[in-house]
């Protein structure tokens, strides 16, 4: 367990708080970020697991969405093989341009992937290969 008088080292890098007022900080940062929940935090748990830690995920596991993470994460990210593989800081790059971000549809692994065709494990969103 967490020492409760202790802020979690994570904190102060966190994008999750940069979406909330300061009365909703707040309450999180008093829960999860200093209080008895810091060990149940969904966030640290990723990142313990070196899971890939979407910017929307709270610390209680839901996500900012109303809709839900599948509309701002690709559904395929957690069953990718490449990202599995892959292990450098480039991998969060391509992540958020490709598996949350503005290039999430033009994937050339989720393309091929709708289109029947063979996906091979070492394909990079991009087309080139790892």
């Amino acid at each position: 367990m967490s020492d409760n008088n202790q802020d979690c080292q994570n904190l102060a890098m966190c994008p999750t708080w940069k979406k909330f007022n300061s009365n909703t900080q707040m309450f999180w940062i008093k829960s999860y970020c200093q209080g008895p929940k810091q060990d149940i935090c969904a966030r640290k748990q990723q990142q313990t697991q070196q899971a890939f830690i979407p910017d929307e995920l709270l610390p209680n596991g839901d996500y900012l969405t109303p809709t839900g993470k599948n509309s701002t994460e690709c559904p395929n990210l957690k069953t990718c093989p490449v990202w599995k593989n892959f292990r450098t800081n480039a991998k969060m790059i391509w992540m958020k341009a490709y598996c949350q971000g503005p290039k999430m549809n033009s994937c050339v692994r989720k393309q091929r992937a709708a289109a029947g065709e063979n996906v091979p494990e070492n394909l990079l969103p991009d087309g080139q290969s790892l």
